[in-house]
């Protein structure tokens, strides 16, 4: 592929595909148990991709299958297109294509502790920060060994009190574990010391009984799903201004994102363009 000029067969073949994606959602269509990868989503800069060092993204892993008694999976709200995270956009279409009962909305998140759920203003009224913001709610009693105290509050949700902290926080992409630091959750609520691989098994077990509301599943439930997680790189890999950010030498791209160590050394995957100055119009070095 001619790296400033991307070929138009090679968009129309792209067209419906993404257009099979997404109407075929809409109807209920059963989706592919596996993607090949580095098969290119769309997003605002371009494309994106995802490679797994399984060889492909199998979706009928542990990871997306509802574990719990709500309907919800990790993939519920670690999604495949949003870089395995979720936007405020997908939650929005879920919300118009279920009327609101899609397993991601759950009382779990709601506003409101006076919860009406009954109607599909009411579910939309319910979920007013999940909808616009993409924040899920979480609330938990205060720990032990902590260094401060909660004095007073202003919640207008009305959760919150002095014995309990709320937060509300966009979810995690569960990808790039391989540069990734042992801290797990934005907080390291689920970290265990310095052991990454230890600190997703909790967070995955604590999901589980946590935001799926199920009872303690197997370890190998478990292993299978950190197993899936950490087989994921995603990454930006064509701008269509630029080409395929892998190519002329360049190391963009998901796949070689999956070979990468954790290094305190210089970002170097784009050397080969220094001096190019077509190609650094997409990719800015520092003078």
């Amino acid at each position: 592929m001619n790296r400033q000029t991307i070929p138009r067969a090679w968009w129309l073949t792209l067209v419906p595909c993404f257009a099979v994606a997404v109407f075929g959602s809409a109807l209920g269509i059963r989706t592919q148990d596996a993607l090949p990868n580095d098969r290119p989503i769309q997003n605002p800069g371009g494309f994106a991709a995802t490679f797994s060092t399984q060889g492909q993204v199998d979706r009928t892993g542990e990871y997306f299958r509802p574990q719990g008694t709500n309907g919800r999976s990790c993939a519920s709200c670690h999604v495949h297109k949003d870089g395995w995270g979720i936007t405020p956009g997908t939650l929005q279409s879920l919300f118009a294509e279920t009327g609101g009962t899609h397993p991601v909305f759950n009382a779990l998140d709601a506003d409101n502790p006076a919860l009406d759920l009954s109607t599909v203003e009411a579910r939309r009224a319910a979920f007013s920060m999940l909808l616009p913001k993409g924040v899920f709610r979480r609330c938990g009693a205060l720990v032990a060994n902590r260094e401060w105290d909660i004095i007073t509050v202003d919640d207008p949700h009305g959760f919150a009190d002095t014995a309990h902290l709320v937060q509300w926080r966009r979810v995690m992409p569960t990808i790039d574990f391989n540069v990734g630091s042992a801290t797990v959750n934005w907080d390291g609520g689920n970290s265990v010391g310095d052991d990454q691989r230890a600190g997703l098994l909790n967070q995955a077990a604590r999901n589980i009984t946590g935001g799926q509301q199920g009872s303690p599943a197997p370890d190998s439930a478990i292993a299978n799903i950190v197993d899936f997680e950490s087989s994921l790189s995603t990454a930006q890999l064509i701008i269509p201004s630029t080409g395929r950010l892998d190519s002329d030498g360049a190391r963009g791209g998901p796949e070689a994102l999956s070979l990468l160590t954790k290094s305190a050394e210089r970002f170097d995957l784009f050397d080969a363009w220094i001096g190019d100055a077509e190609k650094s119009k997409a990719i800015e070095f520092p003078s």
